[in-house]
Formats: structure tokens, C-alpha cells, sequence
């Protein structure tokens, strides 16, 4: 019973601590069954530790790219707004634009299209707006917004359609 029991016992707590992020190895040399299983628990080991690494590799990759864009996009001179095509609400704005039309980021999240257009320009924004969901890009002069103040600005933009969160939505730079 001590040849199962005690092999078992350590096999049981290599297999806690494996749960619980320690990936040590079993040290019992067998050619029976109980040897089977610890060869096994121990390849299964070596096994998670190469894919542990692998991903935090990956994770660590994913977050230098995130942080690349966020300085892109937050470093950016022009503006840059990311619309919801179906709902028409905002999702992102970047520094700039918020700059530009005097409306802080927390704002800009509770607004949609029509909060920045003059009610006389709707239209011609919302026909552009249909161009880029069909997958369009524009390049429009001189298209009037509302700042947060109520003045009008002026500003030539650039469009197009992208995917973000599995959302289709619109990138526009101002």
C-alpha cells in the first residue's frame, strides 16, 4: 500500500500546485503504471510551461502594440472620431478633436452624429456617413460642425469604414 500511496500522494500534490500556477515537476522513477502517469504529468508540465511562456509572450506583444496606438492615436495633430454606423453614436474621440470642438472624451461617449452638425447639414452628413457604410471613403472640404460654444467651424475630413469590437463603424479625421 506505501508503494501506491505515497506516489499518489505527491502526484496529487503536484497536481494542486499545478492548479495553483507552480509547474514542478514529479521525481519518482518507475516502469509500472504510477510511472506512466507521472511520465505523463510531467510531459503535461513541460508542456504547460511552453505554452505559458508563449502566451505571455503574446500578452506582452498585444500590450507594446496597444500602447503604439493609444500614443497614435491620443499624439495625433488631427482629429480622429470613431462612429457607430448603426446607432450613430460616438465610441472614440481622440485629444484633438476634443480640442477642436471643445467637448471633453466623456462626452463625446454620450453623444451621437447629430450632436455636431448643424441641423441644416444633417443631410449631407448622414449621405456621406451612408457612403462609407457601403464601404466608401471620402475626402470633403469645408464641412461645417458645432463646436460645445455653438460656434460654427469649418474642416476638410477623411472617411472610411473599419471594424471595431465587431462593430462596423466609421474612422473620420479631421
Amino acid at each position: 500500500i506505501f508503494f501506491v500511496r505515497e506516489p499518489l500522494r505527491k502526484i496529487i500534490t503536484a497536481t494542486e500546485g499545478v492548479a495553483g500556477g507552480s509547474f514542478a515537476k514529479i521525481d519518482i522513477k518507475r516502469g509500472d503504471e504510477i510511472g506512466q502517469v507521472v511520465q505523463a504529468f510531467n510531459s503535461m508540465v513541460d508542456s504547460l510551461k511552453e505554452k505559458t511562456k508563449e502566451v505571455t509572450t503574446l500578452i506582452n506583444a498585444l500590450r507594446d502594440s496597444e500602447q503604439r496606438y493609444r500614443i497614435l492615436f491620443e499624439s495625433a495633430v488631427e482629429g480622429i472620431l470613431v462612429t457607430e454606423i448603426k446607432t450613430k453614436k460616438f465610441k472614440y474621440a481622440n485629444p484633438a478633436l476634443c480640442e477642436i470642438l471643445g467637448y471633453t472624451e466623456k462626452e463625446f461617449e454620450q453623444m451621437t452624429l447629430f450632436d455636431i452638425y448643424p441641423k441644416d447639414k444633417l443631410e449631407s452628413a448622414l449621405s456621406q456617413l451612408e457612403t462609407m457604410a457601403k464601404g466608401g471613403k471620402i475626402l470633403t472640404s469645408d464641412v461645417a460642425y458645432c463646436r460645445k460654444d455653438g460656434t460654427i467651424i469649418y474642416a476638410d475630413i477623411k472617411g472610411t469604414k473599419i471594424l471595431v469590437d465587431q462593430t462596423e463603424c466609421i474612422l473620420i479625421h479631421f
